[in-house]
């Protein structure tokens, strides 16, 4: 027969041990450096939880200046930059917090940062409600890979 102390040890063990396997499974889960949105091997869509930034201000000094896909800079528009999707993609990003959403297009290439997936304008990032935070983990599901021809602006005009 055990005794009350005994079995109060045991149960405290089974407590210590499911802990430290959780948090063993959680920091392993945080240990990737880089979630792709899509499979280049398979081309397959997927959905990711991703470290995502945001940039530029309305009348701030990137406002107009041309992209890397050669358009304009407009902050108010729903776009990304990203590094590898080609220009045109589209993305839903959502924010898991308020549960709010916004459809984006791949027009630039960045971020520049490592630990970041994803770079979105201020207009994308102000209507999913994360200007006060500036870095976040978004819920990112490619909607299209297609590829955009976006003919550049010519600075003289």
């Amino acid at each position: 027969m055990y005794s009350l102390r005994h079995l109060q040890l045991k149960n405290l063990q089974v407590k210590y041990s499911f802990c430290f396997v959780l948090s063993v499974f959680l920091l392993s889960s945080c240990s990737s450096n880089h979630i792709p949105i899509i499979s280049k091997e398979t081309n397959v869509k997927h959905e990711a939880l991703v470290k995502v930034s945001y940039y530029g201000i309305p009348g701030g000094p990137l406002h107009n200046k041309l992209t890397a896909s050669g358009e304009p800079f407009d902050p108010e528009l729903h776009t990304a930059a990203h590094r590898d999707l080609p220009f045109g993609s589209i993305l839903k990003v959502q924010n898991p917090k308020n549960r709010s959403w916004v459809i984006v297009r791949v027009n630039d290439r960045g971020p520049g940062i490592n630990g970041r997936e994803l770079d979105l304008s201020y207009g994308a990032a102000k209507a999913l409600g994360i200007l006060n935070e500036g870095i976040c983990s978004l819920k990112v599901v490619l909607l299209s890979k297609d590829k955009l021809k976006i003919k550049p602006q010519n600075k003289s005009s």
